[in-house]
């Protein structure tokens, strides 16, 4: 689900994700009916066979018109194993590198094995990028843990 609607007013750009079939990112997890959803029927489910989690990507000219000064994340997430190793990462790309990167490791954002735990996470770019550089953000599944995650949004503040 995403929301451009007047951007002069609400001066950002929101998309959100509860992982129930219409509502794919690019995932390399799995989308599972799972009673324990915190919303709807699904969840995106990180087995420890996958590297990466749920990817939110585009080119920064498809998600505000003007540079970005800050993003906001927030998702459910509910680790099966120890949360060790789960970063929720920032990624920015040009043309031919890449130009960005930042993580917040899950463990040390308070969540915990086996309960549903808000994580939240807010970067600040010091670099304004151009229309055509990708920006991705993903969960990078380092040491092979086991987790769920639930409404997942996305929030871009311009300058």
């Amino acid at each position: 689900m995403e929301n451009h609607s007047d951007l002069v007013q609400k001066a950002s750009y929101t998309v959100s994700n509860s992982f129930e079939p219409e509502q794919d990112w690019k995932n390399t997890a799995l989308n599972v009916r799972d009673s324990a959803a915190v919303s709807g029927e699904y969840v995106a489910e990180v087995t420890p066979e996958k590297e990466f989690g749920p990817c939110y990507e585009k080119n920064y000219s498809e998600i505000l018109p003007v540079p970005v000064r800050r993003i906001h994340a927030e998702c459910m997430v509910f680790c099966k194993s120890a949360p060790e190793g789960i970063k929720l990462v920032l990624s920015v790309d040009g043309k031919e590198k890449n130009l960005f990167w930042l993580d917040r490791w899950v463990e040390k954002c308070g969540v915990e094995k086996g309960k549903w735990c808000l994580l939240k996470a807010d970067w600040k770019p010091d670099t304004v990028f151009s229309k055509t550089d990708r920006v991705k953000i993903y969960f990078w599944n380092s040491k092979k843990g086991h987790f769920l995650t639930d409404n997942f949004t996305l929030t871009f503040y311009p300058y």
